[in-house]
């Protein structure tokens, strides 16, 4: 081969080289140019972002803010009902209390007075006709001593006091109703000696009744309480 076409060809090689080099280095600035340019967008974003943030941080302090004023609010809310309830059982406590004392000083001053002057309420039995004869002088002392046993146990809270004391004011109310509704005109026995005749006994009938219904605050305040 001539040697003047062998350096021919090297220059074209040479100068192939060299264009395929500028094109990768055309190739490689544009990267480059690129890369800034969404480098730059990236941080302006970032920048959006952080001001954002700035932004959002105020509302989300307002927030927080509100969420504890609010749990303060619940707080005092629940707090002023615990209170509210509080002083309330203690009224009912205290309702109770008074009740249990009134009724067993009751019971116990009239199986007192009856004790002490058996034979008068033994009278005032019979004439009541509900107990047969024979048992007349044995009710005349036992019952009253059942009152006191009744109204001492229901003044210290003993078990079963309060049954026994219902029971009897039960047995009282049904005795009085019928000396009323038989116009029987006796003295009701409840202090050995009081005032005869229907005034008497209706007088003592509302007391009755008043004492069940206090023996049924009881009864409820207990079974509220547990």
């Amino acid at each position: 081969m001539d040697q003047s076409i062998v350096i021919q060809l090297k220059r074209g090689e040479v100068i192939a080289a060299a264009g395929q080099a500028s094109i990768v280095t055309y190739y490689c600035m544009v990267s480059k140019e690129r890369f800034l340019q969404k480098g730059n967008q990236a941080y302006h974003i970032l920048e959006l972002f952080a001001s954002a943030r700035l932004m959002i941080r105020p509302i989300s302090s307002l927030g927080e803010l509100f969420n504890t004023a609010s749990r303060k609010v619940r707080s005092m809310g629940s707090s002023a009902r615990f209170k509210k309830s509080a002083y309330v059982w203690n009224q009912h406590r205290t309702v109770s209390l008074i009740i249990r004392l009134a009724i067993g000083f009751v019971f116990i001053f009239a199986g007192i007075l009856k004790l002490m002057d058996p034979a008068a309420f033994a009278w005032n039995i019979y004439q009541y006709g509900l107990v047969p004869r024979d048992l007349v002088n044995v009710t005349a002392i036992g019952l009253p001593a059942i009152e006191v046993i009744a109204g001492v146990g229901f003044l210290f809270s003993v078990r079963g006091s309060m049954v026994l004391i219902a029971c009897l004011l039960v047995m009282f109310t049904i005795a009085l109703a019928y000396a009323l509704l038989n116009g029987l005109n006796v003295d009701c026995g409840c202090f050995s000696v009081g005032e005869p005749g229907p005034e008497g006994i209706r007088k003592a009938l509302i007391r009755d009744v008043i004492m069940m219904v206090g023996i049924f605050y009881i009864y409820w305040f207990r079974e509220k309480k547990r």
